[in-house]
């Protein structure tokens, strides 16, 4: 047991501004050296990922078993599926390509497998950015709440997978390419194995980007919550529970609506209703919501006045994404898949 490999999975697209810390971290991991492989998968960026990766590729010593392929661009969830199929150890581990490893992170997952043999493992996240004040302010505000405030607190950035439990050739499902390929794979392998839960490892850390402005964070809570609707579609069992939980998160759509359809003095007592549902979908949010404000008021009083909305304005966003999914009807095709056609970059 004391031999416990490991194969780190990184996929990139359009990442030539990360590379160089990515790849800075990569070198100065502390784990020995013939236990664990790095593998890069190139999913088609378009800008010079590719050559900076080859030149820093250089500096890796011989003795590192590192790999990097190249694929038609197939979306994340492809990417990794590829990059889980290629890999030849027994934990495959996912970081992004716009993250910064901590050099002792093999270790901290080889001192959690010793103590617990489970199916998945997941990290903690810092924040990359933290001294751009929008960064720290969205990270406070709900990448700390929501991470720390889940039950289940698998994150896609640092992620290990047991590939002698899971006994499937591509955990990750084609439907995604971006947000939500991992929460998909988890709730298969939950129906699968019957699993409770992730196994959190704390000392496990992965630094990762969080968002610099909030109109990207306002985008990503866009397609979170659309994601969320195919989700939810495809694994919620409880159809009753499914249909009345959509109308309940709808409602937001519709409550913006009605606040601008104020100007045309449509009938109060509908706005009521809409307004007491809203408050209904905000019930569940109240801890993150509380959390999210004692963050904020550590950094200054001005941005815990402006967190709340700030929330609000990110779940009413996220609900807009569900609603467009929900009536345009998305449903996940079922298919997990790697890249057609892989080439192999000789470094």
């Amino acid at each position: 047991m004391n031999n416990i490999n490991f194969s780190i999975v990184i996929c990139c697209y359009n990442e030539e501004k990360n590379i160089k810390d990515l790849f800075l971290s990569l070198k100065n991991i502390k784990y020995s050296k013939n236990d664990y492989e790095i593998i890069i998968i190139n999913d088609g960026s378009k800008d010079d990922t590719i050559k900076l990766i080859k030149g820093y590729s250089k500096l890796f010593s011989s003795d590192v078993n590192f790999k990097v392929y190249t694929i038609n661009h197939s979306g994340l969830s492809v990417a990794r599926n590829t990059g889980f199929n290629l890999s030849k150890n027994n934990f495959c581990l996912f970081c992004d390509a716009d993250a910064v490893i901590d050099p002792y992170i093999l270790n901290a997952y080889k001192k959690k497998i010793i103590e617990q043999i489970d199916y998945i493992y997941t990290g903690r996240i810092e924040n990359l950015n933290k001294l751009d004040s929008v960064s720290n302010l969205i990270y406070n505000l709900h990448n700390e709440p929501s991470l720390s405030l889940a039950k289940n607190k698998l994150i896609g950035a640092n992620m290990l997978i047991n590939k002698k439990l899971v006994n499937i050739e591509f955990p990750f499902f084609d439907d995604f390419t971006a947000r939500g390929d991992e929460t998909a794979m988890f709730m298969n392998l939950f129906q699968k194995y019957k699993i409770t839960g992730t196994n959190y490892v704390k000392e496990a850390i992965v630094k990762n980007e969080t968002s610099s402005t909030l109109r990207d964070w306002f985008k990503k809570m866009f397609i979170e919550g659309f994601n969320n609707k195919i989700l939810e579609s495809f694994f919620t069992k409880k159809y009753l529970k499914y249909l009345i939980y959509s109308f309940i998160k709808i409602n937001s759509f519709f409550f913006v609506i009605l606040i601008f359809l104020l100007l045309f003095n449509i009938n109060h007592m509908i706005i009521f209703i809409s307004l007491f549902l809203f408050i209904l979908r905000l019930f569940p949010r109240r801890e993150y919501l509380k959390k999210g404000i004692q963050n904020t008021f550590k950094i200054n009083l001005l941005s815990s006045i402006l967190s709340f909305f700030i929330s609000v304005i990110g779940i009413i966003i996220s609900d807009i994404g569900y609603s467009i999914a929900f009536f345009k009807n998305k449903k996940m095709e079922n298919k997990q898949s790697k890249a057609k056609i892989i080439n192999e970059i000789i470094i």
